[in-house]
């Protein structure tokens, strides 16, 4: 399946939610987010230790 209709069947399902369920969700995604940025962080700061 590609990207676009992933993305086309997550923004129906979202559209069915009500709105606290979607308040919910982007606060999931937020952390999500946040938790890819860490990690993205983490790996680099590795990489700068084990160069230097």
């Amino acid at each position: 399946m590609s990207i676009a209709n992933l993305e086309t069947k997550l923004i129906e399902k979202i559209r069915t939610l009500p709105p606290d369920k979607i308040t919910i969700l982007e606060d999931f995604i937020d952390f999500l987010l946040t938790r890819s940025e860490d990690s993205l962080l983490t790996s680099s700061a590795a990489q700068l230790s084990e160069s230097a």
